[in-house]
């Protein structure tokens, strides 16, 4: 069953784009009835056009808000886009009045909030599911894998946060995308402020680098920056992702296990532990597997992938494979062609490819643990 939108006030090009958008990804059960210009024109047109869901630019003004919570009160899941010119306590009057916010005019994240409205498809209630890639060792190809995974689940309809936390950077230039915003525009607020804020989903939205519709970065800083990156600013950043409207984060964690990686693994609803079948992943694997216990990660949310699978592996890996408390490892078999085109920008595996299979298993145990989908 396809659910009807009702648009109010939204500029004529966001309101073109959100249609299309719902009628290009027909799974999401969403499409546009109508788009009023005001709202007069709204409560006219839904007396003969009755919608599910209300779409209201906050740029209406105190008029607009207070149509939104005359039709919330009635029953339909009514949502403010916060992406126009609307000033900060009109914004600030929304969350007071308990409407949920869009902080921009991205149709993916508009969608994903408007599912979680209509509660439609299970665990949509909650969103913002929190997936760390860690890798005890450098050179194990956790940000390739990361992506993939964040490919995959964009290709299935969510709207998907990279988050990275380590000084390095490497996956925006992966995603075609210059250095700045990120962190760069967060580091330094205090987090309780910033959980706090109304404005708080928009101020992290206003940080985030939009690779396309529904796929996003919050790019590294830089050592100088990440360095002064507070843990709990971290595990809040993390926390505001999901009312930003993202389903799922997936967070770029360095080799060290610094402040900042582990406020995000123990932040994290499941964690990619990432390494190669050699004899000195074993090694670390083993290593890892105290502080993770430290940290409070279940075993049970630990996901073991061995990257660039190839027979014979030594047998320290199969050992230590044994003694580990966790599920059996995703064995990604290496492929001879890179998951870079020649521009270097990141084109994931061979569709078809062993690889490729492989981390569609790893996606699909992910989203059944966390989502329970």
């Amino acid at each position: 069953m396809t659910l009807r939108v009702a648009l109010c006030g939204l500029p004529p090009a966001a309101a073109r784009r959100l249609e299309g958008w719902l009628a290009a990804h027909p799974a999401l059960q969403l499409s546009v009835s109508f788009s009023a210009p005001d709202v007069d024109s709204l409560l006219d047109r839904l007396s003969e056009s009755p919608a599910h869901a209300v779409v209201l630019d906050a740029g209406l003004g105190l008029e607009g808000l207070s149509c939104a919570q005359e039709l919330a009160a009635a029953g339909y899941a009514v949502l403010c886009l916060a992406g126009g010119p609307a000033s900060a306590p009109l914004r600030r009057r929304a969350a007071d009045l308990g409407l949920t916010l869009c902080p921009d005019a991205d149709p993916a994240r508009a969608a994903t909030l408007l599912r979680r409205l209509l509660g439609l498809g299970a665990g949509s209630a909650q969103i913002g599911h929190v997936i760390a890639f860690h890798s005890p060792r450098g050179g194990a190809g956790t940000t390739s894998l990361l992506l993939h995974a964040a490919r995959s689940l964009h290709g299935r309809g969510q709207t998907v946060a990279v988050v990275e936390v380590s000084g390095g950077g490497g996956a925006a230039p992966l995603l075609g995308l210059r250095p700045g915003g990120g962190w760069e525009e967060l580091v330094g607020l205090p987090p309780e402020e910033l959980l706090s804020d109304p404005c708080g989903p928009e101020r992290v939205a206003a940080a985030l680098r939009a690779v396309e519709p529904g796929l996003h970065l919050l790019p590294s800083a830089g050592p100088a920056v990440m360095d002064e990156l507070h843990p709990d600013l971290v595990e809040a950043v993390l926390r505001l992702l999901g009312p930003c409207g993202c389903t799922f984060a997936l967070v770029d964690t360095p080799a060290e296990m610094t402040l900042t990686a582990a406020a995000a693994i123990a932040a994290s609803d499941a964690v990619c532990l990432i390494g190669l079948p050699d004899a000195v992943s074993a090694y670390r694997f083993v290593q890892v597997e105290s502080l993770l216990a430290g940290l409070q990660v279940p075993p049970e949310r630990v996901h073991p992938v061995l990257n660039r699978w190839r027979e014979p592996a030594p047998p320290s890996v199969e050992e230590a494979l044994a003694f580990l408390p966790y599920r059996p490892a995703v064995r990604v078999p290496e492929e001879s062609r890179p998951a870079v085109d020649p521009s270097g920008r990141f084109c994931g595996f061979r569709p078809g490819g062993g690889a490729a299979r492989a981390l569609e298993r790893l996606v699909d145990a992910l989203v059944q643990e966390v989502a329970g989908t």
